[in-house]
């Protein structure tokens, strides 16, 4: 049973690392995701949570974003992707495995925000 939004206690951040690994704690406590991970276009995990391997996360996540889903679920089977632009043109890849909702819906604005 998820708590209230007033009940839900709040970590925030001024460092960028920290604010990464609470926002994807949070955000797979509330997806119900097993993982998650923030990586780069080409496949390496910037921050992560859960019990799969933040690499194998973060390139199947890359590879999701690329278009080539066979190969992303030959990596992760269950992994959900999407591609988030930064202010200054950056491109990040959320990765999730097992959520209930899809990445695209929920990644941009956290992420811009935790970067800006």
């Amino acid at each position: 049973m998820q708590p209230h939004a007033h009940e839900r206690r709040k970590q925030r951040s001024n460092r960028v690392d920290q604010a990464l690994t609470y926002w994807l704690a949070a955000l797979s406590s509330k997806s119900g995701a097993r993982a998650a991970a923030v990586g780069t276009t080409d496949g390496l995990p910037v921050a992560h949570t859960g019990n799969v391997d933040p690499l194998e996360l973060a390139c199947a996540g890359s590879l999701a974003v690329k278009g080539d889903l066979r190969a992303a679920r030959r990596e992760v089977a269950d992994v959900d992707a999407t591609m988030v632009r930064l202010f200054d043109g950056t491109e990040l890849v959320l990765s999730l495995c097992g959520a209930k909702a899809p990445s695209s819906v929920i990644a941009g604005p956290h992420l811009r925000r935790i970067f800006a």
